[in-house]
């Protein structure tokens, strides 16, 4: 998710797949990382439990 912000191109990308964690997994992917989206719900999930 760091890339991410530093990247407008994918920022973009990410933006239109919305809560959709496959759309997110597919785009990272089209830029070279690899994750699953059970990978990504877990790390959301431990994410938000540190920002609250």
């Amino acid at each position: 998710m760091h890339k991410a912000k530093g990247n407008a191109t994918m920022q973009r990308e990410l933006d239109k797949c919305g809560e959709n964690n496959s759309c997110v997994v597919a785009v990272a992917r089209k830029h070279g990382h690899k994750f699953s989206p059970a990978t990504l719900t877990r790390w959301q999930h431990d994410h938000t439990e540190e920002t609250q």
